[in-house]
């Protein structure tokens, strides 16, 4: 009987294994550290991207900002001598 049970977790061992080395065959070869590596790179990438996009934005939008500030003192014209403000 003991002879019976380990010839048959032997042969469940060996099972798995084919059954592990088979599905990482079908699946390329790629393992999980391949991906995790590939996903941190893509993302790391991914995030330069949009960290220069925000930059040149931010560039942007001082600019207009600025334009609209001298537009404004533009737009106060200094009141005729002897005129106040309302309020």
């Amino acid at each position: 009987m003991k002879k019976k049970l380990i010839a048959a977790l032997a042969l469940l061992l060996v099972f798995f294994a084919a059954s592990a080395w088979l599905w990482y065959r079908f699946n390329g070869g790629v393992s999980h550290s391949d991906l995790i590596s590939e996903t941190r790179a893509e993302g790391a990438a991914v995030r330069d991207r949009v960290e220069t996009r925000y930059r040149d934005i931010d560039k942007r939008l001082d600019r207009i900002e600025g334009k609209i500030d001298r537009l404004l003192k533009i737009a106060d014209r200094p009141l005729p001598d002897g005129m106040r403000k309302t309020e």
